[in-house]
């Protein structure tokens, strides 16, 4: 378990942005939030909800973090929830609820309240014009689809480089069953011409004609898409594994008040969703004004509920390498 945690808090940015922990109240002290989401983003979230409530009787400004044992103790974080759901075995997390959490599906939320669910990372086709041209935009629409080409040049990243590749393969593990996935990983090997060490690789290739498509996470292609990309982008009809993306509070908080505060304006205020647009982080939000999203239709989004061990996850990713990866 602890290997797991600190592989997933190795593979995030390991950099602290300096901030001032001085307090901008002089009866409470400031919030303290770790963040595994770009600084960039991370900031202008703070920037924007510490300007909008600093007037208010009882406000604790929010100040980030990037790194666990540098700073002060945090009160929240928000991160992948494979990263959550070994906070919370580890004891590092104590219950929280918050009125917007109540909106939020069961699917989508711990079922012991550690952690609610703020948006996720859907995986999604990227394919190449001239390609969809000849084949049919109609033959490209899903999963279903890959399996009936017969002529097509395939690009996608190694599915074991980081813990958020290797939760996508276990999501689509736990929608299809472990076998059927690795099947399906295995009929489709047969169109990959490279397998990348980066995402941006892969789509580079889709862009310059080398492949003719690829698949990733919405948030690499979203800060390419332009009048000028020569692909665009599909979800797939059948549904889509995804990486979710959570709150929780840490254990020994006492910023209760301010704790439900953030996360109410963070679960449910499209101002969030405003900002995550401009930066192009390309994420899903599960709540608009309080009310599902129906992009998020849980029956479309495929997390991973079973391999949240190192161990597990490992395995499952030694079968994609053994199997698919360098299969003949």
């Amino acid at each position: 378990m602890r290997r797991l945690i600190m592989l997933l808090l190795c593979s995030l940015l390991l950099f602290t942005v300096g901030c001032d922990f001085g307090s901008d109240n002089n009866s409470k002290r400031d919030i303290i939030l770790y963040s595994t989401l770009e600084p960039k983003f991370t900031e202008e979230l703070l920037a924007v909800y510490n300007e909008k409530n600093k007037k208010k009787k009882n406000f604790q400004a929010v100040k980030a973090i990037y790194e666990l044992d540098k700073g002060p103790k945090p009160d929240l974080i928000i991160a992948s929830t494979l990263l959550l759901a070994n906070l919370k075995q580890e004891g590092k997390l104590q219950p929280s609820t918050c009125n917007a959490a109540n909106n939020i599906p069961f699917d989508y939320k711990d079922v012991d309240g550690y952690w609610n669910g703020v948006f996720y990372d859907p995986v999604v086709f990227v394919i190449n014009h001239q390609f969809a041209r000849r084949v049919g935009q109609q033959k490209l629409l899903g999963w279903n689809d890959l399996e009936n080409l017969t002529d097509a040049r395939f690009t996608m990243e190694n599915l074991n480089n980081t813990p958020g590749t290797m939760n996508l393969l276990a999501a689509m593990a736990c929608h299809m069953g472990e076998q059927s996935a690795i099947t399906y990983m295995w009929n489709a090997n047969r169109f990959v011409t490279q397998y990348t060490k980066f995402p941006f690789s892969s789509i580079r290739l889709v862009a310059t004609g080398e492949a003719d498509m690829t698949v990733t996470v919405q948030s690499i292609v979203s800060k390419y898409l332009e009048n000028e990309f020569p692909a665009y982008v599909v979800t797939p009809i059948e549904g889509t594994p995804a990486n979710l993306y959570g709150m929780a509070v840490f254990k020994g908080s006492e910023s209760t008040f301010g704790n439900q505060e953030f996360m109410n304006w963070m679960l449910a205020n499209d101002e969030v969703k405003v900002i995550s647009q401009k930066q192009d982080t390309g994420f899903v939000y599960i709540l608009h004004e309080n009310k599902l999203n129906p992009a998020a239709d849980p029956r479309k989004v495929w997390l991973n509920r079973d391999y949240l061990t190192l161990a597990k996850l490992e395995a499952l990713t030694s079968q994609w390498v053994e199997k698919v990866r360098f299969s003949k």
